[in-house]
């Protein structure tokens, strides 16, 4: 399954480069202590049958961590219980 997030994954802009120095300057949340990697995440939730959506989508930490529900539902994540361990673990950043 590919999606399309309208451009968010292949964004270049400066607010997605803000976000990811912002995220390499925030190390202390225990998701990026735990995980700097979608793979990594997925693992430590226990989603790891998702990680296919995340990668055919390209979708890297920096997109994942500004995802919404809606986004985790057009990726393929069907069970409203796997988009809030997704969202719970990000909220912790």
């Amino acid at each position: 399954m590919s999606a399309d997030l309208s451009g968010s994954s292949t964004e270049t802009s400066p607010c997605k480069e803000s976000r990811r120095r912002l995220l390499q300057a925030t190390n202390h949340s225990y998701a990026i202590n735990h995980a700097s990697s979608v793979q990594e995440l997925m693992s430590l939730v226990g989603l790891e049958i998702y990680l296919k959506n995340f990668e055919e989508a390209h979708v890297d930490f920096v997109d994942l961590v500004s995802m919404k529900r809606s986004d985790l539902k057009r990726l393929g994540l069907r069970k409203n219980e796997d988009c809030d361990r997704i969202l719970n673990a990000l909220n912790q950043l």
